[in-house]
């Protein structure tokens, strides 16, 4: 609070001064005031400067901890997404399983397939195979009834007939001949 000049003049008249001793009073005075006035000076300042570095202490403090929570946000989020990466390849892991399985599973039924269609095209020829046997058992039957009745007629030799039922047999063989009466009785032979 400044003083006035003529305060202070009347103060010092009262103390009983005069003169010199009056304006070296007010000089005191005077003087006093403005060390008083820088002094609160210095304090506002140094108290404007403890706010101020509060403040930016309490700002650092928000800024640190914004800075902790991203971090964490990131790490979250990179958890996230290693989760969903290895889910997504379990996911696939578990596809190329099924996949596989499958694709096995189909081949091993081609092959079962194969191998039933193999077998029943085996039974089929041994099937066929038996019926032309028989049936040339019957056409050898019947040669030999024919030939021993011809032989004497015709004049063919036991060994001209071994030579013709080989023929037949190896011809039946190498042809695969499939062998037939007719309704006239005799014998048709056809290519298979």
């Amino acid at each position: 609070m400044a003083t006035s000049v003529q305060t202070l003049k009347d103060l010092g008249e009262q103390m009983g001064l005069k003169g010199t001793d009056l304006k070296d009073f007010i000089k005191e005075q005077q003087e006093l005031e403005r060390d008083e006035r820088n002094k609160q000076r210095e304090y506002d300042k140094e108290k404007e400067l403890r706010e101020f570095e509060k403040a930016k202490l309490e700002a650092d403090k928000v800024q640190i901890a914004a800075v902790e929570q991203d971090k964490q946000r990131e790490f979250e989020k990179e958890k996230q997404i290693k989760q969903l990466e290895y889910e997504t390849e379990q996911r696939e892991h578990e596809y190329r399983m099924a996949k596989e399985k499958q694709d096995y599973e189909e081949r091993k039924h081609q092959r079962e397939m194969a191998d039933r269609a193999r077998q029943v095209e085996i039974e089929r020829m041994q099937c066929e195979q038996k019926k032309l046997e028989k049936e040339m058992q019957e056409i050898e039957s019947g040669r030999h009834f024919m030939a021993d009745t011809e032989n004497d007629e015709t004049g063919i030799s036991d060994i001209g007939k071994i030579t013709w039922m080989h023929f037949c047999t190896d011809l039946r063989y190498t042809l695969k001949l499939k062998v037939g009466r007719r309704i006239d009785g005799q014998f048709i032979y056809q290519l298979c």
